[in-house]
């Protein structure tokens, strides 16, 4: 069954939708970077992907950052899993100029952790994972601007210190 390509958010991602509204494709993105890579994957793979980075980041985040990271994801997530949004930009992340190689290697190793814990269980999200890996290993500290904060879909929500990841939102 054939759809039609609509604008979701004022980026340039556009989300195929068929005549009953089932929402087709999710795309992980730089749209910072010229020629960069991406990564579509069907919606219900992108939110199970999402989950599994999630999950990984959970366990591995020590630093106000990497809290903020995870937090930032699940927002992101809950917004694709609600149609709220066609994707996830890597250029959106509040990357710091002066921290980038050390927060790209962070999120790099989540992606690969999900990957890893997906493999056998479901070929599709581990692929999504993957790709997603691909498109934060491309981003460069370049894009990244000065000063660059978090933007929230859902509200800012509470991070605790660094240890204490108990501010994290729930897993959807």
């Amino acid at each position: 069954m054939g759809g039609r390509l609509r604008p979701v958010t004022k980026s340039s991602t556009w989300r195929q939708t068929s005549a009953l509204g089932w929402a087709g494709v999710i795309t992980f993105s730089n749209h910072g970077a010229d020629g960069a890579p991406t990564a579509t994957v069907a919606e219900r793979v992108a939110v199970r992907a999402l989950d599994a980075v999630i999950d990984a980041g959970r366990v591995a985040a020590r630093g106000r950052w990497e809290l903020e990271l995870v937090a930032w994801l699940s927002d992101r997530r809950r917004a694709i899993a609600a149609g709220i949004r066609a994707g996830l930009d890597v250029a959106e992340v509040a990357w710091t100029p002066e921290h980038f190689a050390e927060q790209q290697r962070f999120v790099a190793a989540i992606c690969a952790s999900a990957a890893r814990a997906t493999a056998g269980a479901d070929a599709d999200v581990a692929t999504g994972v993957a790709g997603l890996g691909r498109v934060v290993a491309a981003h460069r500290r370049d894009l990244v601007g000065f000063g660059r904060r978090w933007r929230w879909l859902s509200g800012r929500p509470v991070v605790a210190g660094p240890l204490l990841p108990s501010g994290l939102p729930a897993k959807p």
